[in-house]
């Protein structure tokens, strides 16, 4: 699996005759034919991006299909993977957390995310999983509105898996702030007790390259994941091995995020089908309705 904001920085390339784009869209080819992820989860792709991967990208062993909107993506390999599309689930389920006040209405938390539910392909039933790709608003929000929205979004995921037994799931993405296990802790308080099925929320660490002085991209599994290897690709070093003439300078022009990459699988088999309505802990308190879409 692959994680990694698709764009650049935004600046005008001053001294250089290159068009960023060209380049971006060059270099990220480059990193998945090297790789060969069998899910991508991408923030800020354009359709330019996704018509990458599917035109370019496929092969014989390979076909990427992709789910999108204008924040974030999910591309898998449909060679793979069948996939459900929990969307209508998701909106109905903040409807009604909204409506129980577990939420607030004003976080703009839908447009934020995309997510879909993963089948591995086989001669027997596989269970499934959840892949969320979240993009964290950026600067017109504070650091404390970042963490409420942040938390606002665990909540809703959390409760969606528990309608699919506690479905393991992999959130990722370029989350715009710093985050650590303390914070996330903080942040899932009251989401790990009986009625979540223990499910406990771990922020994978890695050391960034030396062009990135901040972690603000971040991967996020489920206790019911094994993860076997994770870690970082420095982008700067496959834009000037493949373009030598682009200064380190002009390099995030390009692009200015290191890709992650992760690679897990399931401890646990589980019975994960969707399951509605839900109720809300008793601990909470207050009665859940369920709005049907």
């Amino acid at each position: 699996m692959m994680v990694m904001n698709a764009s650049g920085n935004g600046n005008s390339p001053i001294g250089a005759s290159f068009s960023p784009a060209e380049l971006r869209y060059a270099v990220i080819g480059n990193i998945i034919n090297q790789y060969n992820p069998d899910i991508i989860l991408s923030q800020e792709g354009r359709k330019k991006l996704y018509k990458l991967f599917y035109d370019n990208l496929t092969n014989e062993h390979t076909l990427y299909v992709s789910v999108y909107n204008d924040e974030a993506g999910v591309s898998y390999n449909a060679a793979k993977f069948t996939i459900f599309d929990p969307k209508q689930q998701l909106w109905s389920l903040n409807t009604t957390l909204i409506c129980n006040c577990v939420i607030s209405s004003n976080s703009q938390l839908l447009s934020r995310f995309k997510a879909l539910v993963m089948y591995p392909k086989g001669p027997h039933v596989q269970n499934g999983f959840l892949v969320v790709s979240y993009h964290g608003r950026y600067n017109d929000i504070t650091l404390e509105n970042k963490k409420i929205v942040l938390k606002e979004f665990l909540t809703l995921i959390m409760y969606y898996i528990t309608t699919c037994e506690c479905m393991p799931v992999v959130i990722a993405g370029d989350f715009n702030m710093k985050l650590d296990q303390g914070l996330l802790n903080n942040l899932t308080a009251g989401l790990s007790n009986p009625f979540f099925g223990h499910t406990i929320l771990k922020l994978l660490s890695y050391t960034p390259t030396k062009n990135r002085n901040k972690i603000i991209d971040n991967m996020i599994v489920s206790s019911t994941l094994d993860v076997k290897d994770n870690g970082v690709i420095d982008v700067y070093k496959q834009i000037t091995e493949m373009y030598p003439f682009v200064q380190q300078n002009h390099c995030p022009i390009i692009l200015d995020h290191d890709p992650l990459y992760l690679s897990c699988s399931m401890q646990t088999p589980q019975n994960n089908l969707p399951s509605f309505p839900i109720a809300l802990p008793p601990a909470m308190n207050q009665p859940l309705t369920y709005y049907p879409v």
